[in-house]
């Protein structure tokens, strides 16, 4: 499952370069945007689980970043 996910946030990634020009690529920003803030929401609500963890901050927001509740719960 975590392939898949960076598979996309690397699609992602290229849309934002500019190298799809599709309409699908405008989607694809659009999509990618709520998911850092919904992803951004959840660090927020998830600090105490962190902490438990006792994993880095930096560490443990880009990990959520990518892969949202994914990251906590495997």
């Amino acid at each position: 499952m975590k392939i898949a996910i960076l598979i996309f946030w690397l699609v992602c990634a290229i849309a934002a370069a500019g190298l799809i020009t599709d309409p699908a690529a405008l989607w694809l920003k659009i999509i990618a945007v709520m998911l850092l803030i919904a992803h951004a929401i959840e660090f927020c609500l998830f600090q105490n689980e962190i902490k438990r963890k006792g994993v880095s901050g930096l560490k443990a927001f880009l990990m959520t970043m990518l892969f949202g509740l994914f990251y906590f719960r495997f």
